[in-house]
């Protein structure tokens, strides 16, 4: 897991996406999916738990079959983004479908002038559309995991030099949020990241966890409206991002932990929604209950 989040994976990949034809590229994420799953990796573990949470009713078989599907996925989105970010100009971010009621709910909340958050599941590959989404209109911070290895480094930066300037999580991103917000800017961020010192826990898929609520936390703070999308690989070099509910704002009080917990579980159902109609493109690689992990399995994966 550490070589799959270092520097050298990233150029290993940039590498692969400047040279591998598609069809090679995407056989390739067949082969190495076969690997993770069959030879029962602590990541197939992690992803195999956190669909269980999903189809408790579901047997062994469904489960790593999706399990495999999951890591097949990632790679195909992973080679389009590596195959984009090697050229100047790819079809990936001229062929990202925006969904019409989207763009409404995005003019609405600009309207407003508190700034806008959006907010997603790890669903399909963020990346390509929210690089569409700079080109096409205007630059973007994206709040993403903390502590970023070397690899996240990469990434992070090549983000930034497509215009999603990417910030780990932590207080100078949030003050740089604030101040986009402010601005009448906009923010993206997961909605799902596991986050341990979370203040409350919530509910996802009938159990409780800990996730950041960094997106509630600003938009109660500066007024900004969420507004929740999703996106999906459609086929090769092909995305969508549709909306995933109602935008939402959460109004200030005094019952802050409350008002945290009920804001966020607002969100939860419609992503719960989508992860059952497309389980094999919930990209979480990160233990979301630990508890249901196998003994012997790393919970910091």
């Amino acid at each position: 897991m550490r070589l799959a989040t270092s520097s050298l994976s990233w150029k290993i990949g940039l590498t692969l996406g400047r040279y591998l034809p598609p069809r090679v590229g995407y056989a390739l994420s067949d082969m190495i999916a076969a690997i993770l799953t069959r030879t029962k990796s602590d990541l197939s573990w992690v992803v195999y738990t956190n669909q269980k949470a999903v189809h408790p009713e579901a047997d062994d078989a469904y489960l790593w079959r999706v399990t495999r599907q999951v890591f097949r996925e990632a790679g195909y989105s992973y080679y389009d983004l590596f195959y984009a970010l090697t050229r100047k100009k790819s079809r990936n971010v001229e062929k990202v479908y925006f969904d019409p009621a989207f763009l409404e709910a995005r003019e609405m909340g600009l309207q407003a002038n508190r700034g806008i958050i959006i907010v997603s599941g790890h669903i399909s590959s963020f990346d390509i559309p929210a690089l569409a989404y700079a080109q096409r209109w205007t630059e973007l911070q994206m709040i993403t995991y903390p502590s970023p290895l070397s690899g996240h480094r990469e990434q992070n930066a090549w983000r930034s030099a497509g215009g999603v300037i990417a910030t780990p999580t932590g207080m100078p991103a949030l003050r740089q949020a604030v101040k986009r917000l402010q601005s009448n800017g906009i923010i993206i961020t997961g909605i799902e990241w596991p986050d341990p010192d979370a203040i409350v826990p919530v509910e996802f898929f009938g159990h409780l966890t800990k996730l950041s609520l960094g997106h509630v936390r600003l938009a109660m703070e500066t007024g900004a409206t969420i507004i929740p999308v999703y996106c999906l690989r459609r086929a090769p070099m092909y995305y969508e991002m549709h909306l995933m509910g109602e935008p939402l704002r959460v109004r200030p009080g005094k019952d802050r932990r409350r008002i945290l917990k009920t804001a966020a579980e607002q969100l939860l159902p419609g992503l719960e929604g989508v992860i059952r109609q497309y389980p094999e493109l919930w990209f979480m690689f990160h233990p979301l209950w630990s508890e249901l992990l196998p003994t012997g399995v790393p919970h910091d994966i």
